[in-house]
């Protein structure tokens, strides 16, 4: 290898290198952005809240879940119960929103869900529980 080849790769790998560190950047601030969006949005919820908002919805659906339940469960609930929530509702969301309860505590983990497989979930307390620990 010649001098001027190293130097080209050099630069190459350089240039792919600084990419993918700004690439994962940007992945990891979307992460930390959507993530302290849903936590400010369920850690501001209460009781009065459950008209209009997907967050107050799923809180209202809560009771009415059979353990153990996943997303699916939670999304056809929601759109059932409250016709008023724009559609569709974004698994994303909801999915954030199911993590900020299991947080709270207020749901446990059943089985970890992994590729198309969703997390399954059960309730551990119902809201009264919660909003007399706040």
């Amino acid at each position: 290898m010649t001098y001027e080849e190293y130097k080209t790769l050099k630069k190459q790998f350089k240039a792919e290198y600084e990419r993918k560190v700004e690439a994962l950047e940007i992945v990891y601030r979307a992460s930390r952005e959507s993530d302290s969006f849903a936590l400010l949005q369920w850690a501001s919820l209460d009781a009065s809240d459950s008209n209009g908002t997907l967050a107050g919805a799923i809180k209202d659906v809560l009771p009415l879940l059979s353990n153990p339940f996943n997303i699916n469960d939670v999304i056809a609930l929601v759109e059932e119960k409250h016709p008023e929530i724009k559609k569709p509702i974004n698994p994303t969301s909801v999915s954030g929103g199911l993590r900020q309860l299991h947080k709270k505590g207020i749901l446990e983990i059943v089985e970890l869900g992994r590729g198309t497989r969703p997390t399954i979930y059960q309730i551990l307390r119902n809201d009264e529980d919660e909003q007399g620990d706040e």
